[in-house]
């Protein structure tokens, strides 16, 4: 069962390639790409979410934040820690949320919290903070 559930996760994963290189990350279900990418994809598809960090929509840089850590883990959190100052409060909250459960997080979020003006960014830290590592 175990084989067979690896095997349909690499052939969603290799169908969602084939559709993000043939439309890229354009139209309104583009954050659903990359929360689908960071569900299913492989540790080298982190430079496709990268570049989505770089988006000039927030919800796709939002999307991007929460996939590529869950598609990278804690080693994701250097490229993160831009989102925690992002312009955008909604990417702000999904780096927050990401980032949470990772010692580094943590104390970036603490950091973070001094300085947060948004009451929506300073509720999802304050929650974030507040769960148990």
């Amino acid at each position: 069962a175990e084989e067979a559930l690896a095997g349909l996760a690499e052939r969603c994963a290799a169908a969602l390639r084939a559709e993000i290189l043939t439309r890229g990350f354009d139209g309104d279900d583009a954050r659903h790409l990359c929360r689908a990418l960071g569900a299913c994809g492989h540790p080298e598809d982190a430079a496709v979410l990268e570049r989505q960090l770089r988006s000039d929509a927030p919800a796709l840089r939002a999307a991007a934040a929460e996939a590529l850590a869950q598609l990278v883990g804690e080693p994701a959190f250097v490229r993160l820690k831009g989102a925690l100052l992002d312009d955008s409060p909604e990417v702000r909250a999904a780096a927050a949320r990401a980032v949470a459960g990772w010692p580094s997080g943590r104390h970036a979020l603490g950091d973070r919290e001094a300085v947060e003006e948004d009451p929506l960014v300073r509720a999802v830290i304050a929650a974030a903070l507040a769960r148990p590592a």
